[in-house]
């Protein structure tokens, strides 16, 4: 008749010594899993600051210029009252585009509330103009022939306020990064002993900079963004944000 006695006793030894095989796995895996656990929890906290710092109020509006009312003699138009209905723009940050999407000449005169553009064909009625705080300041001047386009005479279509993604926001931050490193992580409130790097990737898969490229690190957490950013011409376009931590 066989031990069953000594069979009970090997199966609970196979137990104790599995078991013990499982919280020397813990022990042993805990720190890097917890390590991992705190690298994402950091870096959802840096892509939530550099969206936030890379972004910025887009007002977009739409103009159409009644086309019995149309000044056909004229190149140079301006829209009487038309910064007050749209936008309150104060330092001309704008971009203006025609109908065929193509940037013109503007000038915006906020004592008498007017924008003059210059199009590009004496047939062009439909404008769009764009607003952002990230936009140079227009350098344009006045007409003198300007032939102006009376309230009654034109027709506003819808106006959007949004927040997007600028790619000059974006370069900012990277020149911060460059210039003084530390300032930029205590304006972050980034911990000591956590440090990151990112990339910015344009629409055409050009990478445009890497900042912190080349640090040689087994401990890298990275996670590359997809975004929509607006360039400088009021384009929005598509384009990647790759950020380490480590």
């Amino acid at each position: 008749m066989k031990n069953k006695r000594g069979s009970h006793v090997g199966i609970i030894l196979s137990f104790v010594i599995f078991v013990t095989f499982l919280v020397f796995l813990y022990v042993v895996v805990q720190p890097a899993l917890s390590g991992l656990e705190n690298k994402r929890i950091f870096l959802d906290y840096l892509k939530m600051k550099l969206i936030e710092n890379a972004s910025e109020n887009f007002t977009i509006a739409s103009v159409n210029i009644v086309s019995i009312k149309n000044p056909t003699a004229s190149f140079c138009i301006k829209f009487e009252d038309l910064t007050e209905k749209i936008v309150e723009i104060k330092d001309s940050r704008l971009v203006v585009k025609d109908e065929n999407r193509a940037v013109i000449p503007f000038y915006v005169s906020t004592s008498k509330k007017e924008l003059e553009v210059t199009r590009n064909s004496v047939n062009h009625l439909f404008f769009r103009i764009f607003d952002s705080p990230t936009f140079k300041i227009g350098t344009g001047a006045t007409t003198p022939s300007c032939r102006q386009v009376k309230k009654d005479e034109y027709i506003i279509g819808l106006v959007t306020t949004d927040t997007y993604i600028f790619n000059t926001s974006i370069l900012e931050i990277k020149t911060a990064y460059e210039t003084d490193y530390e300032k930029l992580k205590r304006y972050f409130k980034i911990p000591a002993g956590r440090d990151f790097g990112f990339s910015f990737t344009d629409n055409t898969g050009t990478k445009v900079f890497d900042v912190g490229e080349g640090v040689q690190l087994t401990s890298i957490f990275a996670e590359e963004i997809p975004i929509q950013y607006v360039d400088e011409k009021a384009n929005i376009l598509p384009g990647f944000i790759n950020i380490k931590v480590w």
